[in-house]
């Protein structure tokens, strides 16, 4: 089988390493938004300089590099065919499978007061670009 996973944060590569030990034969797509993996729950060791992008990253072992898994990073799934179990980004086909597993987490929000949305020094805090842009504010912030 052909399992499609979307999201690479803690509950998607859990998922992964499960179905692979269970199911060795079975193959795993990741697909992700994110190019780096790394822990949501350290991105405030980020910004205070405790730890490097590097050093976020809660994998330690080959399981990216495993021979029935692959990575697609970089893309945002738009849509999701159920009936062919198909994800695709923008008009683009990225895979195809058996099972699909959405494990995206949340996302934060901005609430719509006043000029929040638009300040240059309001941010959320998802992403390891949220932690980034935060890290570079912080530089210049009285």
């Amino acid at each position: 089988m052909k399992h499609i996973i979307i999201g690479i944060g803690a509950a998607a590569v859990s998922a992964a390493r499960t179905i692979l030990k269970e199911k060795p034969d079975d193959s795993v797509v990741i697909v992700s938004e994110d190019r780096e993996v790394y822990s949501r729950c350290m991105l405030h060791k980020f910004i205070s300089g405790e730890r490097s992008a590097e050093s976020l990253n809660f994998i330690n072992d080959d399981l990216l590099s495993g021979k029935n898994i692959r990575w697609i990073k970089g893309k945002t799934v738009t849509r999701l065919d159920a009936g062919t179990k198909t994800v695709y980004s923008g008009g683009e086909e990225l895979a195809s499978g058996d099972t699909v597993l959405i494990a995206t987490g949340s996302v934060s929000v901005t609430p719509p007061i006043g000029e929040l949305k638009t300040a240059k020094n309001v941010f959320g805090l998802r992403h390891l670009s949220d932690a980034r842009a935060i890290a570079d504010c912080a530089k210049t912030a009285k």
